[in-house]
């Protein structure tokens, strides 16, 4: 009976921790909705998703490179770099928000950015905005792309 109480308690401690991580975005610049995010990314999604995503030209600009720490550079085209804060976008519960593939290990998540300020005139348009980037995992080829232009090997 001890078990069984004690298993309940920690169950309990554990989803009542994991919803403190979440936090709620209402001001995402392509989405009216609210939406819910978190820092606390699975592993195995970081170990695919953390790095440096190049973009298909001569000089591999514009370019994202996400770090650990929910930290990294997001370039959009003819822009000079942002730095960003990310989280991964759940339900209101927590659970990670993923598309999955119909009939193969392929997945896509959406990480919610925060821009801080670039070189350009007050920061940048985007600084201090938030948006949504789409990722996605071609779990067969060990790619990640970001909107289908910025790619990187995992």
């Amino acid at each position: 009976m001890k078990i069984i109480i004690l298993t309940f308690f920690a169950l309990m401690i554990s989803g009542t921790m994991q919803s403190q991580n979440i936090e709620k975005f209402i001001n995402v610049h392509d989405s009216p909705n609210e939406h819910f995010g978190t820092k606390d990314i699975p592993t195995y999604i970081l170990q695919k998703m953390l790095g440096h995503y190049k973009y298909d030209s001569s000089n591999g600009e514009p370019y994202v490179k996400l770090n650990k720490g929910n930290k990294g550079f997001f370039q959009m085209h003819g822009t000079p770099v942002y730095p960003i804060e990310y989280w991964m976008e759940v339900n209101e519960q927590g659970e990670p928000l993923m598309r999955k593939g119909e009939d193969n290990p392929n997945f896509q998540i959406v990480l919610i950015l925060k821009y801080g300020a670039n070189s350009e005139s007050e920061g940048g348009f985007w600084n201090g905005k938030y948006s949504r980037i789409p990722i996605a995992f071609d779990m067969i080829n060990k790619k990640a792309n970001i909107f289908s232009e910025r790619y990187k090997d995992f």
